[in-house]
């Protein structure tokens, strides 16, 4: 993976920082196969679609990180990962990436996002990333202490990493298409079969 960062945070895939236009707030956006971890009092946000999002924290040592990742595993028509894009690699690089920054593993805290089954109900890919996730997560015994997956909606999730505090709000549908369309064409790219999205 092509990984960044400095003695303060750490990266990896798709981030970058922006500053939104309605609170003037500096926000760091991650976005598919990104992840983003720090030590400084940070806001990250990312919108999801069937793709899930795990927020770690360790209250103590108050760092924190979030990824974003389209499939549990690639397959053999993958190209070699540089980023996050399956929780194969993107959940280890997240707990890897906080431990470095002082985190400790007793006290790191989960909280999971997004895995819509916007799709329709063939499409399990939502439902196959939330279940990689927990599974992940119980292996190395992180407790998820929140959590909104599932459902047919499209989420935007800020997350706080000072407080830990996550912030996640419904996106129209409209705009949940378009992402579902770009999700479906990055598991394209990625060596995922196609499926086809429901007529809007």
């Amino acid at each position: 993976m092509i990984q960044g960062g400095d003695e303060e945070c750490r990266r990896v895939g798709d981030v970058n920082d922006f500053i939104d236009a309605v609170t003037g707030e500096r926000l760091i956006r991650v976005l598919l196969g990104g992840g983003f971890v720090t030590r400084r009092s940070s806001r990250l946000l990312t919108l999801l679609g069937s793709c899930v999002a795990v927020c770690l924290f360790d209250p103590v040592a108050r760092v924190g990180g979030m990824n974003h990742f389209l499939l549990p595993e690639g397959n053999d028509r993958s190209p070699p990962p540089d980023d996050g894009r399956f929780g194969v690699d993107a959940l280890p690089w997240l707990v890897h990436s906080t431990l470095d920054l002082g985190a400790q593993r007793q006290r790191l805290q989960a909280k999971l996002f997004g895995g819509a089954g916007a799709m329709g109900t063939r499409n399990q890919v939502g439902n196959s990333n939330i279940d990689f996730a927990r599974q992940y997560l119980e292996q190395h015994a992180i407790p998820v202490v929140a959590e909104d997956v599932g459902k047919k909606v499209s989420r935007q999730v800020r997350f706080d990493s000072a407080s830990g505090r996550v912030f996640v709000r419904y996106v129209d549908s409209g705009d949940g298409q378009a992402l579902l369309r770009r999700e479906q064409a990055a598991r394209a790219q990625a060596g995922a079969a196609a499926e086809r999205l429901p007529e809007t």
